[in-house]
């Protein structure tokens, strides 16, 4: 999930996310089109207001856990 696929899920426009994180609108689109990264502390509003984990945010799935035979 991304950050405009999170937005979108919630049916909220730009403005709408903007004003109730106190994230400038322009910042949201900045993020949303790659051109800038959030800060942690960007994500973890972000993370909250959606309801989800900062990783599904940024598409980050757990490594899945080695085989012993993999290990050697």
């Amino acid at each position: 999930m991304s950050l405009r696929d999170a937005r979108k899920f919630t049916g909220k426009s730009l403005r709408q996310v903007a004003r109730e994180t106190g994230i400038s609108q322009g910042q949201l689109s900045y993020w949303e089109n790659g051109k800038t990264a959030p800060s942690i502390k960007s994500l973890m509003r972000l993370a909250n207001h959606y309801g989800v984990t900062i990783d599904s945010l940024i598409d980050r799935h757990p490594p899945k856990p080695s085989t012993p035979d993999q290990a050697a």
